[in-house]
């Protein structure tokens, strides 16, 4: 183990970019996206107000990533950190898994 950080909330959900340089943390209140290698250290790249996302998963290539909450999708651009209105689907019936 390289680099241990601890968090004053519980992590809920984590997914390691492609590169393996990038981490995505969903907390209770936000999401957080993070550089890995940064002086020996987790750094915050950017904060995403999403509650409660219990799953995160990037696309093959890194550029996208999904996220949940309760029966909502949300597909962000790694690198803008932005989500486009058509990158939101909340026609779920149940929550997504």
């Amino acid at each position: 183990m390289e680099i241990c950080e601890t968090f004053q909330e519980e992590a809920n959900s984590v997914a390691f970019h492609p590169s393996g340089y990038h981490i995505v943390v969903g907390f209770t209140d936000r999401i957080r996206m993070m550089n890995v290698f940064s002086e020996k250290k987790l750094s915050t790249i950017k904060e995403i107000p999403i509650k409660s996302c219990r799953e995160i998963q990037f696309s093959n290539g890194g550029h996208l990533f999904a996220c949940t909450n309760n029966d909502v999708i949300q597909v962000y651009n790694f690198y803008t950190g932005e989500n486009l209105p058509t990158m939101i689907f909340n026609e779920h019936e149940s929550k997504v898994r």
